[in-house]
Order: C-alpha cells, then sequence, then structure tokens
C-alpha cells in the first residue's frame, strides 16, 4: 500500500488508441500496469522484496482471481498464473518460476557465473538432471550440457558447495550439447 500522492503516472495511449498507464514508486519501480481494452481494465500488479528485488508479477488474470478471493492468497493461483522470482544473499536469482510450469533451480560459482539449472522437466525425468556450463578466463561460456549427478543433491546443498568454488561442477555423467570456441581478438572499448 502506498500513500496518496507517493506514486508516478504515465499514461499513453498508441496509434490504435489502446491506453494504458504505468505506476512507479519513489524508486522509479513500475508497481502497477493497467492496459485498457475499451472499458475492461486489465492490471498487471509488480511485487518487490524489502531489499527492492522484482519477487513477483501477477498478470490481468491473476490479479482478477486474487482480488475476488476473500480468504488469504491461494498458492496454487499464484503457481498456475503468476511469475515468481528467489534471490540468494548476494542478490542472484536462484528461482525462477512462470506460469503453469514448475520452477527453475539456477546455481552460481563464486564469480557469479550461472554453473547449473534444472527445470521441472528435467526433475521430474530424473532429480539428479542438471543444465551445466564451463567458462573461460573471460566469462565467456565454451562448453555446455546437461549432467547426470553422481549422488543426489539439492538445489541448497549444490549452491552451497559452489559458493566458494571457480567453475564449480560436481561429479557425475556429463553430456556436452554444445561446444563454443573464441578466436584471439578481444572488443577493444574506445
Amino acid at each position: 500500500s502506498y500513500a496518496a500522492g507517493t506514486l508516478e503516472t504515465t499514461a499513453t495511449t498508441d496509434e490504435d488508441g489502446h491506453r494504458t498507464c504505468s505506476y512507479t514508486d519513489a524508486e522509479g519501480r513500475t508497481v502497477l500496469a493497467v492496459a485498457y481494452d475499451g472499458e475492461e481494465r486489465m492490471e498487471t500488479y509488480y511485487v518487490y522484496d524489502g531489499l527492492g528485488r522484482l519477487c513477483h508479477v501477477l498478470p490481468p488474470e491473476a490479479s482478477h482471481q486474487l482480488a475476488t478471493q476473500e480468504e488469504a492468497i491461494d498458492a496454487t493461483v499464484l503457481k498456475r498464473l503468476a511469475y515468481s522470482y528467489t534471490y540468494d544473499r548476494l542478490d542472484r536469482m536462484v528461482v525462477k518460476q512462470t506460469p503453469g510450469c514448475e520452477p527453475v533451480y539456477m546455481v552460481y560459482d563464486k564469480y557469479n557465473r550461472m554453473v547449473l539449472s534444472q527445470d521441472g522437466v528435467q526433475r521430474a525425468s530424473d532429480a539428479k538432471k542438471w543444465s551445466y556450463s564451463v567458462y573461460d578466463y573471460n566469462d565467456r561460456t565454451v562448453e555446455s550440457g546437461e549432467l547426470v549427478l553422481a549422488a543426489a543433491m539439492t538445489h541448497a546443498q549444490l549452491q552451497e558447495a559452489a559458493w566458494d568454488v571457480e567453475g564449480y561442477l560436481p561429479a557425475g555423467t556429463r553430456t556436452p550439447l554444445q561446444y563454443t570456441a573464441y578466436d584471439g581478438l578481444s572488443l577493444i572499448h574506445i
């Protein structure tokens, strides 16, 4: 909830006559976007945590269904219709959930490079199956593929193991799916 007069409103009309209004807070973050289709008002809410990180996006259908509930927020509505994001203590996105999908887990090494990720399809077929990336000394991806862990580990266990390791890759069977080679030339910034 925001006090009266604390949100900035920007209203636009496109070439087809569709109106939109966006509301931003004092930090410049969009908290509500409203699109009008004739007289129909479609609201998309953006929810931030105490550190200003985007945690949820509630598209119009989710906003509508949640607004009609008199009880507490229905987690099934959020899972089915909302975008959700979770961050670690270094502000890296570690869980991303899109509407109707299982969460995507992400694991980072000590240089903040995503070294492992796992989506719901991988988890459903084999909880030990993850996508991996290997980087060169310029932080460019040189190999990516699938990894089947030698032993079952949770997302939290993998992140903890990767926390202080450069290029973390747990034991298991790797199936490279892509190699990328770079020439010796570097981009020169002028």
